[in-house]
């Protein structure tokens, strides 16, 4: 195993899933790749070009997710894991997909928590949708509550 794709999200147990990817990556000396899909700015009805305030703040979220990822990646290679941070936007589960199949993965990580409902009608869940849609391994981590 040469390459792991992490999906990464910022939830609150962020640290816990890298945690255990860093740990994986270690023992097969593979390189890490750190992916965070955000959101696209949404299209207004009746605008050629969303709302520039929208935009800006939109902008300075990405910035701030940006570092975040970069921050992760710096620390795992100075832990001494080969280790990248990208950060794409667009359909979770397809950029996911697609970045897999670019980067030649052997792996792609993803934690995985218990939601209501209401939130897997509406949200569904990425690391069930993975496993259903390709044919890369996928490691799903339960995270603790």
């Amino acid at each position: 195993m040469d390459t792991i794709l992490v999906g990464v999200d910022f939830n609150r147990k962020t640290d816990e899933l890298l945690d255990k990817a860093e740990k994986l990556a270690k023992k097969f000396s593979a390189k890490l790749w750190l992916l965070h899909v955000a959101t696209p700015l949404p299209e207004y009805v009746g605008f050629e070009v969303s709302p520039h305030y929208v935009a800006t703040d939109q902008n300075e979220f990405i910035r701030e997710e940006k570092k975040r990822i970069a921050a992760y990646a710096q620390k795992m290679q100075n832990n001494g894991v080969a280790a990248q941070g990208l950060l794409l936007e667009g359909a979770t589960i397809d950029v996911i997909l697609e970045e897999a199949k670019q980067l030649n993965v052997d792996l792609i990580v993803c934690g995985h928590q218990e939601h209501n409902f209401l939130y897997n009608m509406l949200f569904g869940s990425v690391s069930a949708s993975l496993i259903r849609k390709t044919k890369i391994p996928v490691l799903v981590y339960p995270l603790s509550d």
